[in-house]
């Protein structure tokens, strides 16, 4: 009895479920179920019947290059059964091809076609899926170098709050990327009147009024500059606990797609942990972006906040400027005269001797070919003539991929690069090497393993092998992401290996 009364309870559930999915799927969702020969025999074709709609609550994203219209889904819903319930204005239906109800199953390689129409008119449209955050900006004119008015669209349905829209300026950003076919971006949200920049929350993550879009255009595996982020983040040891956060994510430009892009925060005070500026002190944070050493001549009357490719960051008080370029750079001048010449005293006189050693040895192990002491770092201090500390930045030529002007990788070269990295370091200091040394097999056994990159490359190889990357792939050049993401892995494994032999040999001398 009691298992005829099981049998009979889930029977009804499922007929309630069914007569949900038909009721709704015909009167609610304005879905239907009329053949595409019958919606199509008394109407006429008529192309972008609509311009602009939403599904389940959420917007999607038009490509008119191709167009195709984007709507993201979560990655935990893949190969699952999904709704597609399409938002239309009164008097509009529609129909999913090849589909009874408007029941689907996430392929986030396939393109779903659909039918929607009125009384009068019907036209198709392709609609696909991708499992990132996508990110929309709409501007009047052209993206160029010079600041753009746009309004920015983040559009994320993991999250309750899947879409925020504010006001926004754009401008291309970069030196030599800025050549590149698919460009790096910078924005800045804004108040209403774009008088006033405006800080924001996006996701659970990201708190400011500025960030970057990295192209990510040299890089096969699309991955290495947010490995190395993310491997630095968990690397340094500096008082700041700094944690520089980066998100994949599919953009789009006055309704152009642009392709995969890693949204970046970028380094700033705030996430640096310095304390705001005052009349009696303050922090400083410089960024270093030039290959040329600076010449320090005059530094005392400084008219811009650029000066021999350094730019202040931080303060922007007109009353502290001055102050603040003298005192990060009346240290840096020190070392740079010297530069691998100077003895550890030197160093610890200049520099943070942890966030120097940290910096060091970062570079050598991922042969990071972009960074170092000279380009691509933040320069920063606590308090006005306090020690400099270093945060890096923008490391997408690491783990591998070498600087060239064309799309080489070289990746046996690099596995044995160790030296030219760290400036030779170990014939002029030797307790510089000494703390080297000891910072390596310090994170050997905790951070730098197999088991720690393997788990986070396996997380950015299942997040971007579902259509992103073969689409930036097609835009852009052809470049097999899964044979770039295992030539990095590969290259971290064998690095390791080598690298524990080239400690063991200082070790020894």
């Amino acid at each position: 009895m009691e298992n005829y009364k099981l049998k009979l309870s889930i029977f009804i559930i499922l007929l309630i479920i069914l007569l949900s999915t038909l009721y709704y799927g015909i009167f609610g969702f304005s879905v239907s179920y009329l053949s595409e020969d019958e919606i199509k025999e008394n109407r006429e074709l008529k192309e972008n019947l609509v311009s602009y709609f939403k599904i389940n609550g959420i917007e999607t994203i038009y490509d008119k290059t191709t167009d195709i219209y984007y709507y993201s889904v979560p990655l935990d819903q893949k190969d699952k059964k999904y709704t597609l319930k399409l938002e239309l204005d009164d008097g509009y239906k529609y129909k999913i091809k090849k589909q009874t109800t408007n029941v689907i199953t996430v392929d986030y390689e396939k393109t779903y076609n659909i039918i929607i129409y009125n009384e009068k008119n019907y036209s198709e449209i392709k609609l696909k899926l991708t499992n990132l955050p996508i990110v929309s900006i709409l501007s009047d004119t052209d993206v160029t170098d010079n600041d753009t008015n746009s309004v920015f669209k983040y559009i994320n349905p993991s999250n309750l709050d899947n879409t925020i829209t504010y006001n926004s300026k754009i401008h291309i950003r970069g030196a030599t990327s800025k050549l590149y076919d698919k460009k790096s971006y910078k924005v800045n949200i804004y108040n209403s009147d774009y008088e006033k920049e405006k800080n924001i929350n996006i996701s659970n993550f990201y708190y400011g009024s500025s960030f970057i879009l990295d192209a990510l255009y040299r890089d096969g595996s699309k991955i290495r500059n947010a490995l190395a982020t993310q491997l630095w983040n968990d690397f340094s040891s500096d008082f700041t606990n700094a944690n520089v956060y980066t998100e994949f994510v599919e953009v789009f430009i006055n309704n152009e797609y642009k392709g995969l892009y890693l949204f970046m925060e970028p380094v700033n005070r705030r996430n640096l942990n310095l304390n705001s500026s005052s009349l009696n002190n303050t922090s400083v944070v410089i960024k270093s972006s030039d290959y040329n050493l600076p010449k320090f001549n005059d530094y005392t009357n400084i008219i811009d906040d650029v000066y021999y490719g350094f730019e202040l960051k931080y303060p922007n008080d007109e009353d502290l400027f001055n102050t603040s370029w003298n005192s990060i750079l009346n240290k840096l001048s020190k070392y740079y005269k010297n530069t691998i010449n100077s003895s550890y005293e030197q160093i610890n006189d200049i520099f943070d001797i942890t966030s120097y050693v940290d910096l060091i040895l970062f570079n050598s192990v991922t042969n990071n070919e972009d960074n170092h002491l000279i380009k691509n770092n933040y320069f920063y201090q606590k308090e006005l003539d306090d020690k400099i500390y270093i945060q890096p930045w923008d490391m997408e030529f690491s783990f591998g991929l070498s600087y060239s002007h064309n799309l080489k990788y070289n990746t046996e070269e690099t596995l044995y690069d160790f030296e030219e990295i760290i400036f030779e370091i170990k014939h002029s200091s030797p307790k510089i090497n000494k703390l080297l040394i000891k910072k390596y097999w310090n994170v050997r056994n905790n951070i730098l393993t197999i088991e720690y990159f393997d788990n986070i490359i396996d997380k950015y190889k299942a997040t971007l092998c579902n259509g992103a990357a073969s689409r930036d792939s097609n835009l852009y050049y052809e470049y097999n992401f899964d044979e770039n993401i295992e030539e990095v892995r590969d290259w971290i494994h064998k690095r390791l290996e080598v690298y524990d032999e080239y400690v063991r040999g200082l070790e020894n001398e």
